[in-house]
């Protein structure tokens, strides 16, 4: 997830250096994650109208946050020698995944956390 955000940072200020005209298309060419790109181009809107993330009460951006339905793991995924296979839940603290140890050949429970 910190490569997510520092990917998103990146392009933020990318996308920032641009006319507004035309950061919309290149957020298209440069990003395949539908999730980030709806990410930065909400920091790019909120950056319009003067929102800034400290003026924000913490409470309000992790519902925000919650609300994305989108796992961040895919399934059929793969990290490492595990490929994800299902997501088994998700709460305030992060997500839990089943995962096959391709190794091993055997079913394990990987958690991502969210902040």
């Amino acid at each position: 997830m910190p490569d997510q955000w520092k990917q998103i940072s990146d392009l933020y200020h990318a996308a920032l250096k641009l006319p507004e005209s035309e950061r919309d298309a290149f957020l298209q060419a440069c990003v395949a994650s539908d999730k980030v790109r709806r990410e930065v181009a909400s920091l790019l809107a909120n950056e319009h109208t003067g929102e800034h993330l400290m003026e924000s009460p913490a409470l309000e951006i992790a519902a925000r946050m919650m609300a994305d339905k989108d796992p961040i793991l895919a399934i059929g995924q793969i990290l490492g020698h595990y490929q994800i296979t299902s997501q088994l839940g998700k709460g305030g603290m992060g997500e839990v995944y089943r995962a096959k140890d391709l190794k091993l050949s055997r079913a394990i429970a990987a958690r991502e956390k969210l902040l």
